[in-house]
């Protein structure tokens, strides 16, 4: 399938896009869980390379957006702009090699797409 091959690959910008044919961020609880984990998983991701530039760049242009309805969203996030690796962190060091969290991804927006009215089986 071609979203999950996508989301293997970590090209977090054509996941996006593809789902924005489906549902928008702000279409409905599901929408927004979906697309603030796909989000997130990019900062680690970005974070684990030691980017600080993207980092704010994600936590300002893609990450605001969902920090403004959830204020704890943004609090579990900036503390991570600060750290040099956070899988060192206990609470996040389940996420794992960039691969393993990948598939654990996966799995979580897999039960979030199948009780997506909007999506549902159609990925």
């Amino acid at each position: 399938m071609y979203f999950e091959e996508c989301m293997s690959n970590g090209d977090w910008d054509e996941v996006e896009k593809y789902l924005s044919w489906f549902t928008k961020a702000d279409a409905n609880p599901e929408s927004f869980s979906i697309f603030f984990e796909i989000r997130r998983q990019n900062y680690y991701e970005v974070q684990d390379k030691g980017d600080r530039k993207m980092m704010l760049d994600i936590l300002k242009r893609e990450l605001e957006v969902f920090t403004l309805s959830q204020a704890d969203l943004n609090r579990g996030l900036v503390p991570l702009f600060q750290l040099h690796s956070f899988r060192k962190q206990e609470k996040l060091s389940g996420h794992g090699d960039e691969k393993s969290a990948r598939m654990l991804l996966m799995a979580n927006l897999k039960q979030l797409i199948e009780a997506n009215p909007l999506i549902g089986d159609k990925l």
